[in-house]
């Protein structure tokens, strides 16, 4: 039978609850905030020292890894990663995450030990501040609105790999409105892997949507807790051919949300 038009009676109690507990939830998002800002303010003039010179990148991001685990400390969400053992030490190769929160761009440099190339959507460097760390060569920011500066993007995404760096991207595309269930994944990350015949990693973000969920300043979930990460054994490309990319997004998409699956059922 058809569910369509089935009234379903609100939750008197759910409701309740969430309005007792939304004072409390501002009062952390703005705690969240201002450990975001202040921590910022504290090393962006460091940062922005090492990020204007592409010689100095390298020592840029071992600064930025100290400012964004000082940032999720202060923020009481605290990183936790398990299977740093699975990622190479060195060699091209590519980190799929799963995008969910806020929070995973920051715990991206938690999370990867090493130097990586971070790609992200265009509309981040507006972001006041935040916009520093993506306007250097240490980024990739690709255009959503243009076919063609996509496919630019996707080449500097190749280039990058062919110097031997590794690159880490969000291949959902864009951050789910219904965590922990994740999005479908756009191909193009897999077309570049196969190309130039580079393992892809698979990282899954387990508790960050409930730290910080992507549901607007009033409405969604927060709570302190560790920023828990899982890194998946390598996914080998060699052999891989053009038409394979489907297969390969499916085995990673599957990689990526076991963990998800496992705990929340999804």
């Amino acid at each position: 039978m058809s569910t369509d038009f089935i009234q379903i009676k609100p939750n008197k109690k759910r409701n309740f609850l969430h309005y007792f507990f939304l004072p409390f939830r501002v009062i952390y998002k703005i705690h969240i905030f201002l450990s975001f800002s202040l921590s910022l303010l504290l090393f962006y003039p460091v940062l922005y020292f090492f990020l204007k010179d592409s010689k100095r990148l390298r020592t840029a991001f071992k600064i930025l890894k100290v400012y964004t685990h000082v940032f999720h400390t202060l923020a009481l969400i605290p990183p936790r990663v398990k299977g740093v053992k699975n990622i190479p030490a060195s060699g091209p190769y590519l980190v799929c995450f799963n995008h969910s929160s806020f929070l995973d761009i920051t715990n991206a440099y938690n999370t990867l030990p090493f130097y990586f190339i971070f790609v992200g959507k265009k509309e981040l460097k507006k972001w006041p501040l935040f916009q520093i760390f993506f306007l250097s060569d240490m980024n990739i920011l690709v255009d959503r609105q243009s076919k063609i500066a996509a496919y630019k993007s996707f080449l500097q995404i190749g280039e990058q790999l062919e110097k031997g760096n590794p690159v880490a991207l969000f291949p959902e595309g864009t951050m789910t409105k219904n965590a922990p269930h994740m999005n479908p994944f756009k191909s193009g990350a897999f077309v570049v892997a196969i190309q130039k015949q580079v393992p892809i990693i698979p990282a899954t973000y387990v508790t960050h949507w409930k730290r910080i969920e992507n549901g607007g300043f009033w409405h969604g979930k927060v709570s302190p807790g560790f920023s828990f990460a899982i890194i998946h054994e390598p996914i080998s490309t060699i052999g891989l051919k053009k038409g394979d990319e489907d297969a390969l997004s499916d085995k990673v998409w599957e990689a990526i949300n076991a963990p998800l699956k496992e705990r929340y059922g999804v």
